[in-house]
């Protein structure tokens, strides 16, 4: 854990000196839906800014992080890709 009591992961950044630090605020957007509708897609053209054609089937759960400078303030969204299953699925975030 940082000291702002936040996970240490993909979400935290280096800076040009080296030093690590971690987001202001950190958000978890989990994408849910049905198989095939473009859960996978619209994660990876949010954080990476084009669009895959070749885009497969997410199996389990996946998640990307997306880092925003807003008012200032270092947000970093945990977006969360899920397979689509059309059952109730459990997910546990810790």
């Amino acid at each position: 854990m940082s000291p702002r009591g936040q996970p240490v992961g993909k979400e935290t950044q280096q800076t040009k000196e080296g030093a690590l630090f971690a987001p202001d605020r950190l958000f978890k957007v989990v994408l849910v839906g049905n198989s095939s509708v473009g859960k996978t897609s619209l994660l990876r053209s949010f954080c990476e800014g084009r669009f895959h054609p070749s885009t497969t089937a997410t199996v389990g759960i996946d998640y990307s992080v997306k880092t925003l400078t807003l008012d200032n303030m270092q947000v970093a969204m945990q977006l969360w890709d899920t397979a689509g299953q059309e059952r109730r699925v459990s997910i546990y975030f810790f």
